[in-house]
């Protein structure tokens, strides 16, 4: 599986949502990828924080930019 597959599914891993395959192809991704495993630790912990403040995910466009800028990145060190 590669960085930019991830990102696609990404939230529907964080969230539980996808198969168990699915979810174990990302975990051995993840074993190998420090930047995708820094990255999802990241994204979880902004995601528990923004439940703290107000008990709901923050809006779809802040996911979205994030999800982008974490694509460019991985295009940029894959270059």
């Amino acid at each position: 599986m590669k960085c930019e597959e991830i990102l696609d599914i990404l939230s529907d891993y964080v969230d539980g949502e996808l198969a168990r395959g699915q979810c174990q192809r990302i975990q051995e991704h993840l074993e190998v990828c420090p930047h995708c495993r820094e990255f999802v630790e990241t994204f979880r912990e902004s995601l528990e924080i923004a439940h703290g403040l107000d008990k709901k995910l923050p809006p779809q466009d802040v996911c979205e930019s994030v999800l982008q800028a974490f694509r460019e990145s991985c295009r940029k060190k894959n270059n």
